[in-house]
């Protein structure tokens, strides 16, 4: 299953209509960011050198999946109208702020200016994200 992830996200990476679309596809990355070893977790350690490798294989094209979601250009050719593309992100639940969190924790580490980027674009390309992180900072305070 592991290597299946592996080899078919980066083939997703040129069509974001595929993520909209593709109910199965929510699923997987919902999950990985639900499931996803944290990296002070010692219990989640690989045990062994191969597990490790083949998390880090899923871990790099599950992030290169949601930059690719998070950018409304394929090619200087192809690309969304930015508002568009952000109506279509919020409007699809591709974006939360709960995963916005998820994915700081996953990835900051070594990632993070594309992280701030990608961040930054989709907030950017869609301002009803402020107001979904307005609320629900006071909860994430309690």
């Amino acid at each position: 299953m592991t290597a299946k992830i592996v080899v078919s996200l980066p083939s997703l990476l040129l069509l974001l209509h595929q993520v909209v679309f593709d109910e199965t596809l929510q699923k997987c990355l919902d999950s990985y960011l639900h499931h996803a070893p944290r990296g002070l977790d010692l219990a989640t350690m690989p045990s062994s050198p191969a597990v490790a490798d083949m998390q880090r294989c899923v871990h790099r094209a599950v992030f290169l999946t949601f930059l690719r979601m998070a950018t409304h250009k394929e090619s200087k050719e192809s690309f969304l109208n930015p508002s568009v593309f952000g109506e279509i992100i919020y409007e699809n639940f591709l974006f939360d702020i709960p995963k916005f969190l998820d994915l700081c924790v996953l990835f900051g580490k070594g990632n993070s200016q594309l992280l701030h980027k990608m961040i930054e674009n989709i907030f950017t390309n869609q301002p009803s994200y402020y107001v979904d992180l307005d609320e629900t900072v006071p909860t994430v305070l309690q």
